[in-house]
């Protein structure tokens, strides 16, 4: 299964190579800002936050009795335990921190950049072609009475021009039976028809951008399809009722409807259920081992202590 990227910011850094040199700069400077602004905020609240937290640990600890130990020289052992705690969580909280300013440029990148606005209406065709592709093709993949190629070119054509809609019970029914050969059948073609249709997205950014939604929502569609918590939750089909909503007919979808919808909340979709829980994951990776870093300290200090007061006892 296809895993978008938590930073597809880079990617689109990465795809200013092409096109008008000037409008390139311009991309790297409003993108680059972006992520550089955020990564610096959020990393400077972090270690903020974790040498107020190192340091709070620390005295803690001693407040408790964790870090006794009747020697005077001991006083150096613990400035020294405390200047390493406040480094070790100003580090890891730090990375948190940074996770999070890389999440929010992410966000911000794929919804309220001058990419995402000037890339959006050729993006949402393109994904309702997808959905529309996968409504039509997928039985014949799995059936052999199924409609044959003109005959779905045909239909395409009819969806793509709004002279016909699909069925929101009959695309849940098609969507039922998504597996990843199925989008891998289709990816190729959904996008020499989309870089057909939209010139901008044959090279340069406008493909690593088309790219980057591509295996997005194809990763999405698989995720809704076959995967079991999101079933349980009752958010498999969601968003197939909220794109009809749109329409004067619930029971129908037009292209018009699904690419409007898929722009906005389709990319919401994507944060919420794949790029956000990821960068939550890693944050909790940063995050976890703080408690039991703190054990380190507790047994150096009591270990000593003990063995400290093992050598001072008088031999009988």
């Amino acid at each position: 299964m296809r895993r978008l990227s938590i930073l597809p910011v880079f990617v689109l850094l990465a795809g200013c190579g092409g096109g008008n040199p000037s409008s390139k700069w311009a991309l790297a400077r409003e993108v680059g800002g972006e992520l550089l602004r955020d990564g610096i905020v959020w990393t400077a609240i972090g270690t903020c936050a974790g040498l107020v937290l190192g340091v709070a640990a620390h005295f803690f600890l001693q407040l408790i009795g964790g870090l006794r130990w009747d020697w005077p020289p001991a006083r150096f052992f613990r400035w020294l335990s405390l200047a390493i705690t406040a480094l070790v969580f100003a580090s890891f909280v730090g990375a948190a921190g940074f996770t999070e300013g890389l999440l929010r440029s992410t966000d911000w990148a794929l919804q309220e950049s001058s990419v995402a606005a000037e890339y959006s209406p050729a993006l949402g065709s393109v994904g309702a072609d997808f959905v529309g592709a996968l409504y039509f093709v997928v039985p014949r993949l799995t059936a052999s009475s199924a409609p044959g190629t003109d005959e779905i070119q045909a239909q395409m054509e009819q969806f793509r021009n709004d002279d016909w809609q699909i069925g929101t019970d009959d695309l849940r029914s098609a969507l039922d039976q998504v597996n990843e050969k199925a989008i891998d059948t289709l990816m190729p073609d959904v996008r020499g028809t989309a870089q057909e249709m939209f010139p901008s997205l044959r090279e340069g950014l406008g493909a690593d951008v088309l790219d980057i939604f591509l295996n997005g929502l194809g990763d999405l569609v698989l995720r809704l399809a076959v995967s079991e918590e999101i079933l349980a939750a009752g958010e498999s089909r969601d968003w197939i009722q909220a794109a009809a909503a749109l329409n004067e007919d619930p029971e129908q979808i037009s292209h018009q409807e699904l690419s409007t919808y898929l722009v906005g909340s389709m990319t919401d979709l994507l944060i919420r259920l794949v790029i956000r829980p990821t960068a939550r994951a890693q944050q909790i990776a940063f995050l976890l081992p703080l408690p039991f870093f703190l054990l380190i300290p507790v047994i150096f200090f009591r270990g000593a202590h003990f063995l400290h007061q093992t050598w001072q006892q008088p031999s009988s």
